[in-house]
Order: structure tokens, then C-alpha cells, then sequence
């Protein structure tokens, strides 16, 4: 039996307890990660963009959840 999907919404409550739990990584790296467990297909889209991936860079958090949204 296969998890019922989440939604975009459960997708931001799981990262931001994540992120809140994992001391050791920025919003940016704890959102990714999230997302990279739960849709990796989105995530491989954003790996490595510019505008989007804010696993370096935090301030490409909004643009990131812009994307996501839009395709989740």
C-alpha cells in the first residue's frame, strides 16, 4: 500500500519541523532535503538552478517555495 500523497501545505508544516529539529542545517538545506525526500522529482528540477536551489543560499528560500508551490 502506497502513502496517500501530501499536500503542499503537509510538505511545509514536515520541513519547517524539520528544519526546527535539525540544528545543524539552514532553512535553505532543511527545506531541500525535505523536498528531495518527499518529491524528488521537484527537487531534481531545482538542484543546482540559480534561482531556485537555496541549499547554498537561504535568500533563494521565497523563489523556492514560488516554484514548488506552482508545481506541486
Amino acid at each position: 500500500m502506497t502513502e496517500p500523497k501530501m499536500s503542499f501545505e503537509e510538505f511545509i508544516v514536515r520541513a519547517s519541523s524539520y528544519q526546527i529539529n535539525s540544528k545543524h542545517e539552514r532553512i535553505g538545506q532543511a527545506y531541500f532535503n525535505t523536498l528531495a525526500w518527499h518529491r524528488p522529482d521537484l527537487s531534481e528540477q531545482i538542484r543546482g538552478s540559480f534561482m531556485y536551489d537555496p541549499f547554498h543560499d537561504d535568500n533563494k528560500v521565497p523563489a523556492f517555495l514560488d516554484f514548488v508551490a506552482t508545481n506541486w
